[in-house]
């Protein structure tokens, strides 16, 4: 990728992370203070979409959760490359 793009000597590390959240709640709040942000496809409404996110987590947490909390794995590649003189 970075080859392409006309940068001389890429370097590409991959790092994988994995965090623990009490909730996914709490997950969503850490990613959002990250900068990630979400679109709502066309809820119904203020309470669809309360409704939307209250079974959401619950599904998530009875899915992925235990008694600790959910896990979230990162995958961070760092890439790096010389531009031409």
């Amino acid at each position: 990728m970075l080859a392409a793009a006309g940068f001389m000597n890429p370097r590409r590390r991959q790092n994988v992370r994995i965090e623990r959240y009490p909730t996914v709640r709490d997950f969503l709040h850490a990613i959002k203070a990250i900068g990630a942000s979400a679109s709502v496809a066309s809820p119904s409404g203020r309470i669809g979409l309360r409704r939307l996110f209250h079974d959401m987590f619950q599904h998530y947490e009875t899915r992925y959760g235990d008694s600790n909390g959910i896990l979230a794995t990162y995958e961070l590649l760092l890439l790096h490359g010389f531009a031409p003189k």
